[in-house]
C-alpha cells in the first residue's frame, strides 16, 4: 500500500478512480480491529515467556504499527487526490477521528489528528469544484471539531496534546478557506465562516483553547512553587523543570496558532469568544 499511495503522490487527481480498491484495507488497519486478541488455550505462553490463561486480552504490537502507519497513508490520499478523495471522507473520519482521544499509543492519536484537516479539506474542495459554497464541508468539520475538542479536554500527554491543537486550527482553515492552494490564510475575506451560528460556534472553540491556556499556565505556577518551596530541590528537578517548561512553552505557541485560525476564518465574528476569559487573563 505504501507504493500505492506513492503513486497516488506522483498522479494526484487522477488517481481518484482506483481509491475504491486501497482505502476500504487502509481503514480498516486504521480502526484497529486486530490490536487487542484473545488468547487461546493454545497459547500458554507470550512472546516474552509470561505464563498467559486463556480468555486474557494481549496486544499485537505490529497491529498497532499498521494502524499508524494506515491513518498516514489515509492522510497522504487526501492531500494528494483532495475532491476526488471527499466520497471516502466521512468513512475515513469516522475511522480515525475517535482515535484522536482512544488510541492505545500516542503515536497514533498523533497521526490520527493530523490526518483531519484533509479529510475536511477534500470535502470542500469537491463541493467547490461541483459549484457549490463550501458549505458541505460544515458536517465534515463538526465531527473531526467534536473529536478534537474532547481530546484536548482530556489528553495527558505533550505531543499529542499539541497535535490535536495544531489539527483542529488546521481542520478550521482546511474547511473554510475560499480558494484552494498552499498559502496560508491570512484575512476573513479569504474564508467562509463555516461556523457561524453552527452549533460549535468560533467562541466554542475559543474557550477550549482557553482551558488549555489555563492548564499550561496552571503547571508552570507549580513548578515554580515546587523550586521555591522545595527543600529537596535539586539540580536534576531544575533540568527537569526547564525541559516540561520548553514544551508547555511549544504547546502555547500552538495554542496562539490555532487561535490565529479562528479569528483569520471568523474575522470579528470571534472577537466575542476573546473578550470574556482571553482578554482578561492576556
Amino acid at each position: 500500500l505504501k507504493s500505492v499511495v506513492r503513486v497516488a503522490t506522483c498522479l494526484g487527481a487522477d488517481f481518484a478512480p482506483f481509491l475504491d480498491r486501497v482505502v476500504a484495507p487502509l481503514l480498516q488497519a486504521a480502526r484497529g480491529d486486530r490490536i487487542l486478541v484473545e488468547r487461546s488455550a493454545d497459547d500458554s505462553e507470550d512472546d516474552d515467556g509470561d505464563d498467559l490463561q486463556p480468555g486474557e486480552f494481549v496486544v499485537r504490537t505490529e497491529a498497532l504499527e499498521e494502524q499508524a502507519q494506515a491513518c498516514q497513508l489515509v492522510c497522504a490520499l487526501a492531500e494528494a487526490t483532495m475532491g476526488g478523495y471527499a466520497p471516502y471522507a466521512e468513512a475515513s473520519l469516522a475511522a480515525l477521528a475517535p482515535l484522536c482521544g482512544s488510541a492505545i499509543t500516542s503515536d497514533v492519536r498523533c497521526v490520527a489528528a493530523a490526518a483531519l484537516p484533509a479529510l475536511t479539506g477534500c470535502v470542500r474542495v469537491a463541493d467547490r469544484e461541483r459549484g457549490g459554497r463550501g458549505q458541505a464541508a460544515l458536517g465534515p468539520l463538526l465531527f473531526a471539531l467534536d473529536a478534537l475538542l474532547e481530546a484536548i479536554a482530556e489528553e495527558a500527554e505533550q505531543e499529542p496534546l499539541e497535535a490535536v491543537v495544531q489539527a483542529l486550527g488546521a481542520c478550521v482553515e482546511a474547511a473554510c478557506r475560499i480558494e484552494q492552494g498552499d498559502e496560508r490564510v491570512t484575512r476573513a475575506d479569504q474564508c467562509a465562516p463555516l461556523l457561524e451560528g453552527s452549533r460549535l460556534p468560533p467562541e466554542a472553540l475559543c474557550r477550549a483553547l482557553h482551558a488549555c491556556l489555563a492548564a499550561t499556565l496552571q503547571r508552570r505556577a507549580v513548578r515554580a512553587a515546587e523550586a521555591t518551596l522545595d527543600a529537596d530541590y535539586d539540580d536534576e528537578q531544575c533540568r527537569a523543570d526547564a525541559q516540561a517548561g520548553d514544551a508547555d512553552g511549544s504547546l502555547l505557541f500552538h495554542v496562539g496558532e490555532a487561535v490565529g485560525s479562528v479569528l483569520r476564518t471568523h474575522g470579528v465574528r470571534a472577537l466575542s469568544g476573546l473578550q470574556a476569559e482571553w482578554l482578561p487573563r492576556l
